[in-house]
């Protein structure tokens, strides 16, 4: 089992290793025979194959001595964890340099990154989603200004919770592990959370990934003059994502704007005015009277209540759109 990297354990976990390997330290020397090991990986929530309890019990006792010490049990958990991919588990580490806040350590070597912004407008999601939850109520609200998004879905009940609230009934209330649950009882939840969205269709993938002519083969409409479909495939998602744009604004009668840029070009909030109004359907009653708010974030804030008629709000604030004094 060397050479296999480990997975993070927060300090209540490895507590919580060390009552359960206490409880099978009879005489209470600091180690147990081999022949309990898979026993005591199950109270730690691994149940391990009996074949594979066996190779351990080998791969462990070199000195032939029929015992594990605390330090090799913990060790043999974090890397068997990992293996099964029985939870993810997140280092955080902020740079003072930037507002992005990077999380390293899931199984396949990616660094995932959360920008403030997201971070203020998932917060803000979950308690207007969840406020009226009882069993959510000694959770919430979560303070976008701390660090309430990692410590308080770490039970995975709030990740649950946000399963059923996209698609109803997904998860039986019943099976979920509400009243303080210990270190392996999160884990089944983690893994409720997990199996429920990949069975509604829920991955993790980046925003733009899927922005490809293969999902949208509607996307041919976006060619420009003299180009063919390998044209429009060689493009990033971003230039796609911004041809989709232009064309919109394009078939607008109010607009001649065009964008280049997902920063400066849009500043003013006025391609995102006329977009939102150009692909809205008529009985929602989107309109461009935000371009009528001369101060840049009131104008923002004012194109984001027309946004939330159609729904597309919810993870977006008038302060995540540069905006500019008009």
């Amino acid at each position: 089992m060397a050479g296999r990297a480990s997975v993070f354990l927060e300090q209540d976990q490895i507590d919580e290793l060390r009552e359960q390997f206490d409880s099978l330290d009879a005489d209470g020397n600091g180690t147990i025979e081999l022949e309990e090991i898979g026993r005591a990986l199950e109270l730690a929530g691994l149940k391990i194959p009996q074949y594979k309890v066996r190779k351990i019990i080998d791969d462990f006792d070199k000195n032939k001595d029929g015992k594990i010490d605390m330090n090799e049990f913990r060790t043999l958990y974090s890397k068997l964890k990992k293996e099964t991919d029985v939870s993810h588990i997140f280092k955080k580490s902020v740079s003072s340099r930037t507002d992005v806040q990077q999380h390293t350590g899931s199984s396949d070597g990616i660094t995932h990154s959360v920008k403030d912004s997201e971070r203020y407008a998932f917060a803000d999601w979950i308690n207007r989603n969840l406020s009226s939850d009882p069993d959510c109520e000694a959770l919430l609200p979560i303070d976008p200004d701390s660090d309430d998004l990692y410590t308080k879905t770490k039970d995975g009940i709030l990740l649950c919770k946000l399963i059923n609230q996209s698609v109803p009934d997904t998860i039986d209330e019943r099976t979920i592990n509400k009243k303080k649950p210990n270190v392996y009882q999160r884990t089944e939840n983690h893994n409720l959370a997990l199996n429920s969205a990949r069975s509604i269709g829920c991955n993790v993938i980046g925003l733009l990934s899927e922005i490809n002519l293969a999902s949208y083969p509607g996307l041919v409409l976006l060619l420009e003059e003299g180009e063919t479909i390998d044209d429009l495939m060689k493009l990033s998602p971003e230039e796609i994502l911004i041809r989709w744009v232009n064309y919109h604004l394009r078939n607008s009668p109010e607009t001649n704007k065009q964008i280049a840029n997902f920063s400066g070009d849009i500043k003013d909030s006025e391609a995102y005015v006329f977009l939102l109004k150009q692909i809205s359907p008529r009985e929602a009653g989107v309109d461009s009277t935000p371009m009528m708010e001369p101060d840049g974030e009131m104008r923002a804030e004012a194109m984001l209540k027309e946004a939330d008629k159609i729904k597309c709000r919810a993870f977006i604030t008038s302060k995540d759109v540069p905006t500019v004094t008009g």
